[in-house]
């Protein structure tokens, strides 16, 4: 008999799945830690094995539903409702005129407890610094009403922009980023909903 334990590389990957989907945001030294190796070079040893460029683009897989081993998420996971189902979201991939949102086979884990017609949207754009970066995730929910100062996504004339909530007769939507930038919401506006979370990757 071998004396030695067969190494299978799906169980490396699914421990710093299952590490990221706990923490979001942990680096790559405290995986290593975590995990046990010696250094850091094991972490990107295990990611290249498995056809990924780097932690950024395995977080991103992790995040989205890409990568599927392990998934849902662990019994253990803050995002488990109390019936111990995971709670995720779709991702958008687009909007209707009418303020339908189109959703892609993906699914984004949330640690709120959200409506059946929440859904996480991704940020492709630096406009919003330093508040949202390109990259990030939002995770939207219609049926939260805004609250003073709130961040909403609003449909103008189809493209999705995101403002800051004040109430009003009509409300008034400021840009996050520059205040100077502000209109009323009018009827040619759609409002998808509040952002509740953010989900935000490192490299």
């Amino acid at each position: 008999m071998c004396p030695y334990k067969r190494v299978d590389s799906n169980e490396h990957l699914e421990r710093m799945a299952r590490a990221i989907r706990r923490n979001p945001e942990i680096t790559v030294q405290e995986l290593k830690d975590l995990l046990g190796y010696a250094q850091e070079k094991s972490i990107y040893y295990w990611l290249q094995k498995h056809s990924f460029k780097g932690i950024k683009h395995f977080r991103r897989a992790v995040l989205t539903g890409a990568y599927p081993p392990g998934y849902p998420l662990p019994a253990d996971h803050p995002s488990r409702s109390a019936e111990g189902l995971a709670k995720s979201v779709p991702l958008a991939t687009g909007f209707t005129p009418q303020g339908e949102v189109n959703t892609s086979e993906h699914r984004v884990p949330v640690l709120l407890n959200c409506s059946e017609s929440a859904f996480a949207y991704h940020i492709d754009t630096n406009e919003y610094l330093p508040t949202i970066a390109a990259g990030d995730f939002l995770i939207v929910e219609p049926e939260q009403q805004p609250q003073q100062g709130s961040l909403v996504l609003v449909l103008d004339r189809e493209k999705p922009l995101l403002y800051r909530f004040y109430p009003g007769q009509p409300p008034l939507l400021v840009h996050p980023a520059n205040p100077h930038h502000a209109k009323k919401h009018t009827d040619s506006l759609v409002l998808m909903g509040q952002v509740v979370q953010l989900l935000r990757l490192f490299a």
